[in-house]
C-alpha cells in the first residue's frame, strides 16, 4: 500500500498527487452493522477462521479532487437512503415489492458504479476476486464525467433483503462485490442498505429491459426477498451464528 507523503496516480484522474486513504464501500452503511463495541465480523468463503473489523476497508486510491466527485455520489445516497428515510424498516407481508420514485438517476447508479468500480482498482486481498477487465477504465470515464449512461448499459437492479422468517429489512450486512452470471451475461452482485445491488458487466447482446431495472424516471422497483432465498449468502451468515451467535456480518467471496 502506498505511503500517505508519496505522490502517485490517482486512480480516477490518473494524474499525480497525494492520496487520500479511500474508503472501497463508503463508512456510511457501517453503521448499521457495528455491535456494541464498534467491531463488525469478517466472513470470508474462503478463510477458516472469522475476523473482527472496526472500520471500513480502506486504500490509498483517491487524490482530494477525486474524493471530492466521489462523495458528491456517496452524499445523494446517504441522503435519500437514510435521512430521508427511503430504506423501510419493514415490508408489509401483503406486499412483495417496494416502490421508490423521483431518484436522480445520474446520482443514485454512479453512486453504485463507484463501489464496484473502487473494489476492482483497489489491490486488498479482500477484493481480489473484483475485476472489471476494458470495463474498467468505460466506468473510470463516467464517474469522473458524472455520466451515467443509458438504462440498459451496466443495468442496475436491487432487492430488498429480509430477516428470516420475518418482513424486517436486514440492514445489519454488507457484502463485498461478488461475481456471477445471469443467463449469458456477467453480473456483480454486493449487499450494503438493506438490499442487493446487481450490475450487469457484459457488454455483448441485449440484456433488456424491465420492470425492475433502474432507469432514467427514477424509479426503483424492489423485490423482497428472506435471506434464505440469497443461498451462498446465507451460508456464510449460518456460519457466523453458529459460531458467534449471529449479528452483524461483512460478508467476502459470497
Amino acid at each position: 500500500m502506498f505511503s500517505s507523503d508519496r505522490a502517485v496516480n490517482c486512480r480516477l484522474c490518473l494524474q499525480p498527487a497525494t492520496l487520500r486513504l479511500s474508503h472501497i464501500i463508503p463508512e456510511f452503511p457501517h453503521k448499521d452493522t457495528y455491535d456494541a463495541d464498534h467491531a463488525v465480523l469478517t466472513i470470508s468463503a474462503d478463510l477458516p477462521y472469522i475476523r473482527r473489523l472496526r472500520k471500513g476497508l480502506r486504500e490509498r486510491l483517491l487524490c482530494d479532487g477525486c474524493e471530492g466527485v466521489i462523495k458528491r455520489y456517496e452524499d445523494y445516497f446517504a441522503r435519500m437512503w437514510y435521512a430521508k428515510g427511503m430504506l423501510p424498516d419493514s415490508v408489509p407481508a401483503s406486499e412483495r415489492r417496494v416502490v421508490v420514485d423521483r431518484l436522480d438517476y445520474a446520482a443514485f447508479k454512479l453512486f453504485h458504479l463507484s463501489i464496484l468500480w473502487r473494489a476492482s482498482v483497489a489491490t486488498r486481498e479482500e477484493f481480489r476476486d473484483v475485476n472489471l477487465g476494458p470495463h474498467e477504465n468505460d466506468v473510470r470515464r463516467m464517474l469522473l464525467a458524472g455520466d451515467p449512461g443509458s438504462a440498459d448499459r451496466y443495468r442496475l437492479k436491487g432487492c430488498l433483503i429480509l430477516r428470516p422468517g420475518t418482513r424486517t429489512v436486514m440492514r445489519t450486512m454488507i457484502g463485498a462485490p461478488a461475481l456471477g452470471r445471469v443467463g449469458d451475461h456477467w453480473v456483480y452482485g454486493m449487499i450494503y442498505g438493506g438490499c442487493q445491488w446487481t450490475l450487469v458487466i457484459s457488454s455483448h447482446g441485449a440484456v433488456g429491459l424491465d420492470d425492475l431495472t433502474f432507469g432514467k424516471t427514477g424509479r426503483l422497483v424492489l423485490p423482497a426477498f428472506d435471506l434464505t432465498a440469497l443461498r451462498n449468502v446465507s451460508a456464510l451468515v449460518s456460519r457466523a451464528q453458529r459460531h458467534h451467535g449471529g449479528g452483524p456480518a461483512y460478508l467476502l467471496g459470497s
